[in-house]
């Protein structure tokens, strides 16, 4: 019976893709392939249900994973290789060497950077003068509330791979994109630095789950970028 039901299932995504299917059943089909045999509906629902959504359950901690009845290692190991697979197919599509002219551009790039991330981490793309990029570097890690930027870090990146141009990346795990005091002076500190070694921050941006704010076009910030 079960084994007609992922029959079925498999030939409907094929021909109609994601958008023909409701979260549970996404996640139902990918436990197929921790669960040889069993119906993984229930546990589709119980998952989804015990971590709000399907992104959550894939956000989960492998340990957290564990804690549910009928996920064993195996299970818990593929929902947490999902996100991290997604994120190098994302580095793959999106490799060195495009054009970054727009905070757009520049969010498309790094959001793959971010899957999976529960930590504050500062970053920045280094672009020639034509905007082309050169290199995607982190720069700094820090707890949920804060990172340190290192800013001598940046200006050796910047000069080794001859940069003349860079654009300022950070999350905020909390899921607001607003920029902080903090973040705005850090950036004033940053502009400064970046100027005197004649290298031009063109922005910063924050990044909060799927949503992201562009200092560089921020009113309270912009002026910064000057």
């Amino acid at each position: 019976m079960h084994e007609g039901h992922r029959k079925r299932m498999r030939g409907k995504f094929l021909q109609s893709g994601k958008d023909a299917f409701h979260e549970h059943e996404m996640l139902e089909m990918l436990l197929y392939y921790s669960n040889a045999r069993g119906d993984t509906n229930p546990l589709a629902h119980t998952l989804i249900d015990e971590f709000g959504s399907f992104s959550g359950v894939l956000d989960a901690s492998f340990e957290d994973l564990l804690k549910v009845k009928g996920v064993g290692e195996n299970m818990a190991f593929l929902l947490k290789l999902i996100p991290a697979a997604a994120a190098v197919y994302m580095d793959d599509k999106f490799s060195d060497g495009k054009l970054i002219l727009s905070s757009e551009d520049a969010f498309a790039y790094l959001c793959s950077k971010y899957i999976d991330v529960n930590v504050e981490i500062s970053s920045a793309l280094f672009l020639n003068r034509k905007g082309k990029l050169i290199k995607w570097s982190k720069i700094g890690e820090g707890s949920v509330i804060s990172t340190a930027i290192d800013i001598r870090k940046l200006v050796e990146i910047a000069l080794q791979c001859k940069a003349t141009q860079l654009i300022l990346c950070h999350n905020h795990p909390s899921g607001i994109a607003i920029p902080s005091r903090d973040d705005i002076l850090t950036t004033h500190n940053i502009v400064g630095a970046m100027r005197s070694v004649n290298v031009k921050v063109v922005d910063h941006i924050i990044i909060a789950g799927n949503d992201y704010v562009s200092m560089a076009q921020s009113k309270d910030s912009s002026i910064i970028f000057m």
